[in-house]
């Protein structure tokens, strides 16, 4: 080590100098690492101070860094953009965007929000006493980006895994904020996007072809299988409903798929298909049976699973009933089958077994609002929710 005396006249040669910056940057780094240590052991008693301080160290110490740019769709441009890059339409949307990540970000399980941008990534063997390791995802939104950084101490290599592993949970949760989006624009719009639901093509012979992959397509969350009368055919019983049950939230430019918000804000969209089971002897008995499948990214509540699905079930049943009225005003004398014989006599006890459902589930339901004082007149304020639930088959 040389020493030299300081002079205005005379500086370091350059080796000496670049000798010391690395020292200077080792000492850091070392430094650095003893209070990410410390802190460690703290496990998730830690305060926000404490973060501060802990990320201010992060860039200082021997760490794996990585950048992942962000995409959000946009309403108005029915397409992704990259957050980096935004447009003067776009920014209001793009910020809603930002803040529907930081909220899944913050609802994960394997996450502890640490400041207001920065979240602490952990897995599922973590233990939450004493981290094993340091993995922050900041959220960057002047640059568009999320970065990542891990500091452990097993190494570059255990580092550099656990960035991996970081980056695919970025990367998942990115892919469901943009479900999420996708969702509630088609719940607004009542228009559905080419990356949520492909657009398909039937053919005069009954092929369907699909023009886009989808890629952001939900799963079926909830299915509702209901049987038919030998008298109703599934293309009739699928007509029926969307015509009458379905129809005020029918999807304009997607054929027979309805979007629906239930009690806790989550978006639906849902589909009427058709398929058949196994033929009875008899040939009385309708093998085909339509089922009704929910698809989200969460599990529908009881305004879809219990309310919706009587609905339906209420509007099939009387589907026979009008087909069999039709048939006797033709012909009086028409011998019923044994089926349609079955059918009338088991009709009321039917009706009667969804009608005290949905009125015990309306019982459960029923909820009291308190009208402020300002309000003078509240014959008014219920004419005008007589006018907009009227319209409603709920």
């Amino acid at each position: 080590v040389s020493v030299f005396k300081k002079s205005e006249r005379f500086s370091l040669p350059s080796l000496h100098t670049r000798v010391i910056s690395q020292l200077r940057r080792a000492l850091n780094s070392f430094s650095s690492e003893q209070v990410l240590e410390k802190y460690r052991f703290f496990g998730d008693s830690l305060s926000d101070d404490d973060y501060k301080i802990i990320l201010r160290n992060m860039p200082l110490t021997k760490h794996y860094a990585f950048e992942t740019p962000l995409v959000f769709f946009v309403s108005r441009s029915e397409s992704l953009i990259s957050a980096s890059n935004p447009t003067g339409s776009s920014e209001n949307e793009l910020d809603y965007g930002f803040s529907v990540l930081t909220t899944e970000l913050d609802r994960h399980k394997n996450t502890i929000k640490a400041i207001d941008d920065a979240y602490l990534v952990l897995d599922d063997t973590s233990c939450r006493n004493v981290f094993p390791f340091w993995c922050f995802v900041q959220v960057r939104k002047d640059r568009g980006s999320a970065i990542i950084r891990v500091y452990h101490p097993g190494g570059d290599s255990a580092a550099a895994f656990q960035g991996e592993v970081a980056c695919k949970l970025v990367e998942s949760i990115g892919h469901r904020t943009n479900q999420l989006l996708l969702l509630e624009s088609l719940y607004k719009t009542k228009n559905a996007s080419n990356l949520l639901i492909p657009e398909t093509e039937v053919s005069t012979d009954g092929i369907t072809s699909k023009h886009s992959d989808g890629s952001f397509s939900c799963p079926i969350q909830h299915r509702v299988p209901m049987l038919l009368n030998h008298r109703v055919a599934p293309n009739q019983a699928i007509l029926a409903l969307d015509s009458t049950v379905l129809q005020n939230f029918l999807v304009s430019n997607r054929r027979g798929i309805f979007a629906y918000k239930d009690e806790s804000d989550n978006v639906f969209y849902m589909t009427l298909r058709h398929y058949k089971t196994p033929e009875t002897e008899d040939g009385e008995h309708n093998p085909n049976i339509v089922e009704l499948q929910v698809h989200g990214l969460t599990k529908p509540g009881p305004s879809i699973t219990d309310q919706l699905a009587r609905l339906l079930q209420k509007k099939l049943l009387l589907l026979p009933l009008d087909a069999l009225s039709t048939v006797l005003k033709k012909n009086p004398y028409y011998q019923l089958l044994p089926a349609d014989v079955a059918f009338l006599t088991q009709f009321q006890s039917a009706w009667k077994s969804l009608e005290q459902d949905i009125d015990a589930m309306s019982e459960c339901s029923t909820k009291v609002y308190e009208l402020p004082v300002q309000m003078q007149d509240p014959i008014m304020l219920l004419l005008m929710f007589r006018q907009n639930i009227s319209g409603s088959t709920f």
